[in-house]
């Protein structure tokens, strides 16, 4: 069954994030649905597939059980503090344009391929 996951896994997320952008484009009411959807599905394979490869080198007698919990502590420690700056670093974009919109308005953005030019 996990095998099976992990071979479908990132075919599903990347089918998830495609529907999530046309989603955005076409109907956006469900995307806030999609992005939870797809924060949940990430961070359930990530957590699983955590545990999963330390219970299979604590299965081949590599691990004991302290070092078994203390790597799957340090794994999921480290997934949280990639969350947490990804949440941050999230953040603080948003605040920053609120920032520029304010100050400029709407019409002051021009966007390209190449950069956002903001014309205050």
């Amino acid at each position: 069954m996990l095998n099976l996951l992990q071979k479908y896994a990132p075919i599903i997320s990347i089918s998830l994030l495609i529907i999530l952008l046309v989603a955005l484009i076409f109907q956006l009411g469900s995307a806030q649905t999609l992005s939870t959807l797809m924060i949940a599905f990430g961070l359930g394979t990530a957590i699983l597939f955590t545990v999963y490869g330390n219970w299979e080198t604590k299965k081949n007698d590599e691990l004991t059980n302290a070092q078994f919990a203390r790597n799957v502590a340090i794994d999921l420690l480290g997934l949280a503090l990639i969350m947490l700056s990804a949440m941050w670093l999230g953040r603080m974009a948003v605040v920053t344009l609120k920032a520029l919109m304010r100050m400029c308005g709407w019409g002051a953005f021009s966007l390209s391929w190449r950069n956002l030019r903001v014309n205050c």
